[in-house]
């Protein structure tokens, strides 16, 4: 993880149960340089399909 110098942005559930927030956001905070995430409130694994307006928003800020 440390050798990623580009910027890294992850979206998370909060109720996701494959890649749990916690664990796997920890990881990729404390190894890339340039992360962000953003966790929706409410969400399982897909959240980008469960809201993808309040998805493609994040997604968008992050890339603009």
């Amino acid at each position: 993880l440390k050798q990623i110098d580009s910027p890294v942005f992850a979206v998370f559930g909060e109720r996701d149960k494959q890649t749990p927030f916690k664990h796997v956001g920890k990881k990729l905070s404390q190894g890339i340089k340039n992360y962000g995430e953003y966790v929706m409130k409410g969400c399982d694994h897909f959240c980008f399909s469960e809201r993808p307006n309040e998805f493609n928003y994040v997604i968008k800020e992050f890339l603009i």
